[in-house]
């Protein structure tokens, strides 16, 4: 039917005509503006066909689109109509949905919850979605965000063990790039992936579902055997002229390199410990190789400091307490390797190797006790 008819038959303007048969009304008519059946008929009655063979108001159906039906799935309404290729016109009477409104990524978020024996095909389908969220939220106008933040408080996300949880009973892990299994058995934590994690505009979407980031600090440290990492610091006194050396050369602030001594030397303390565990209010979370007491500037590592487990972590810990961050290889090389080593590749990369008179020694200061 659709493909017999021209769309601007059914969107012209009603005439009708009155008065006397003599007069203007009666010869000329008038154009009624608020007078379209068709019009009216499409947005108060449910006659649009979908896939989900049922009839639907036209303003909740979407229109025929290839992203939205990979996003959406079977969640949503789609019109079954089979347009002709010019659907522009077509479009404005029906009037289809060609993107997700707030309350749509909601809606879509409730019914893959309750569809329990598709939880593991639509995983990926939950994190497209966050990400759509992660998109938009920064364009998103008060009124927007008053109306995300009231359907936000009654909402379900999925967890990292698969538990659907209230939104606001949530938590994130901000240290790893990768789910926390240990955290999630001692608190429910958000099932976010990589590419979420590190997106600029995360923290307006822990804050609009109320989720509390938790960091490394948040957890308490239960260390064994402890005592000061002396080995550990003379390697790190001893690589310093090298480190400002490379630093320099890969054109690092000078402000940064001009406290890599000071940081070394009498900010931070170097402890070695047998082992290391962190708990989550007295619940067991994981073990760990590596961990930085920020209230006391301690740096805890797993005896021995060199090993291959402990370096698993370690370079990327100094390079972010030394604000060089990027330069956890180098790091590494000079942590492991021998001073000719390390003079041999500053010689063949042609970078300055230090003297005698780039050795800083600095007096240790005194610590407040715990």
């Amino acid at each position: 039917m659709i493909k017999n008819i021209q769309p601007e038959t059914l969107t012209q303007k009603i005439k009708v005509y009155w008065g006397h048969s003599n007069r203007r009304g009666a010869i000329d008519g008038t154009l009624l503006d608020d007078s379209d059946y068709v019009n009216w008929f499409v947005k108060n009655i449910k006659c649009i066909p979908t896939t989900e063979k049922t009839c639907e108001l036209s303003s909740n159906v979407f229109a025929d689109n290839k992203e939205l039906k990979e996003l959406c799935s079977k969640y949503m309404y789609f019109s079954s109509i089979s347009l002709p290729q010019d659907t522009t016109h077509w479009h404005k009477i029906f009037n289809f949905k060609t993107k997700l409104s707030i309350n749509d990524y909601f809606d879509l978020l409730e019914k893959i919850r309750y569809d329990e024996n598709n939880l593991k095909d639509n995983l990926n389908r939950i994190q497209i979605i966050y990400s759509h969220l992660l998109k938009e939220i920064y364009y998103w106008s008060s009124d927007e965000r008053k109306e995300a933040e009231v359907r936000a408080k009654s909402l379900y996300l999925l967890t990292g063990n698969g538990q659907w949880k209230l939104a606001r009973d949530l938590y994130l892990y901000m240290e790893d790039n990768k789910a926390n299994n240990g955290l999630n058995d001692a608190i429910p934590c958000l099932k976010l992936d990589f590419k979420n994690r590190h997106d600029p505009h995360l923290n307006k979407f822990l804050e609009l579902f109320n989720i509390k980031p938790i960091k490394m600090n948040d957890l308490q440290l239960a260390d064994k055997q402890s005592s000061p990492a002396e080995h550990f610091r003379k390697k790190l006194i001893e690589i310093s002229p090298f480190l400002k050396k490379w630093t320099e050369h890969s054109a690092v602030s000078t402000d940064i390199i001009s406290l890599i001594d000071r940081k070394i030397q009498q900010e931070y303390d170097f402890i070695e410990s047998e082992n290391l565990q962190l708990f989550y209010h007295q619940k067991f979370v994981q073990e760990t190789n590596v961990y930085f007491d920020n209230r006391y500037k301690q740096l805890y590592v797993t005896r021995p400091w060199d090993s291959e487990t402990t370096f698993i972590n370690l370079p990327n810990k100094l390079c972010q307490l030394l604000n060089i961050e990027g330069f956890e290889k180098n790091i590494r090389f000079l942590l492991k390797g021998t001073i000719e080593e390390i003079k041999k590749h500053f010689t063949a990369n042609s970078i300055e190797i230090p003297t005698s008179k780039d050795i800083v020694i600095l007096e240790p200061l005194p610590k407040a006790g715990k």
